[in-house]
């Protein structure tokens, strides 16, 4: 969904990458701004989703076993939470939330979508082992859209 460009990053556009000049030459970076501006939300999660909460999540017949785990995951009686359904069912906003008040009570929380992860994650890409070892200790985290990519 696009925003309008009043909202949108002043310093990237919400393209969540700024240039910037070291010693005489440009570089790339993640926008400094972005980052600054999701301070203390889980990493990764999409701008939409940011201070979501119990609240603003629509309950029906369909999603109340969902929520009720999503609780029961935050409260830690759940060791894991896995979401599945149809397109536009509410998941991601779901997991959003369940990310952002595990975050509150002190876990660090992650949103990762799956698709990206997996170009990250190539085994020719110098930094993948870095990553998955990083990725695989986060108390929470978040694979979004599993099963999308091809």
């Amino acid at each position: 969904m696009m925003t309008p460009d009043a909202e949108r990053c002043p310093t990237c556009a919400d393209t969540r990458w700024e240039r910037y000049d070291k010693d005489g030459r440009g570089y790339v970076r993640r926008c400094q701004t972005c980052i600054e501006r999701r301070r203390g939300f889980p990493e990764g999660l999409p701008k939409d989703e940011l201070g979501q909460s119990w609240a603003d999540y629509t309950v029906t017949e369909w999603t109340k076993p969902a929520v009720e785990h999503g609780h029961l995951f935050v409260q830690g009686v759940h060791a894991g939470l896995y979401l599945w359904g149809r397109t536009g069912t509410g998941k991601t906003k779901l997991a959003c939330i369940v990310a952002q008040e595990c975050h509150k009570r002190g876990d660090y929380a992650r949103f990762v979508r799956v698709p990206s992860l997996g170009f990250d994650l190539r085994p020719s890409r110098p930094d993948a082992d870095d990553l998955f070892d990083r990725l695989v200790q986060i108390p929470v985290l978040v694979l979004d859209d599993i099963g999308a990519d091809k």
